[in-house]
């Protein structure tokens, strides 16, 4: 069985391989990343309500995932089944076409 665990923790683990490629790779961020937070200046666009970061850092985490292996995307078609079965509704009509285009 597969452990899956947030790409977050594996790069805060500093002893680990994730943490040390990512040093070796881009040993230069901070100096970068404090420029573009300087150069951006306050958020235009702000949260109305407080944001969920753990979904926000899964999805993310997921988005990786797929990115880096596309052969271990998910599957639609339980999704897709689950949507079409209420036609009409407010949730399919919304997602309806999103699950459409990605399956």
């Amino acid at each position: 069985m597969e452990v899956m665990t947030s790409l977050t923790h594996m790069i805060e683990v500093t002893a680990g391989p994730v943490a040390q490629w990512f040093r070796t790779t881009f040993p230069n961020t901070r100096p970068l990343l404090a420029e573009i937070r300087a150069g951006a200046g306050k958020p235009t666009i702000v949260p109305a309500e407080r944001i969920a970061y753990a979904t926000q850092g899964a999805a993310i985490d997921w988005w990786l995932r797929y990115v880096a292996d596309t052969d271990s995307l998910p599957k639609l078609g339980l999704a897709r089944a689950g949507y079409d079965a209420p036609q009409g509704l407010p949730a399919y009509n919304a997602a309806g076409p999103l699950l459409s285009a990605a399956a």
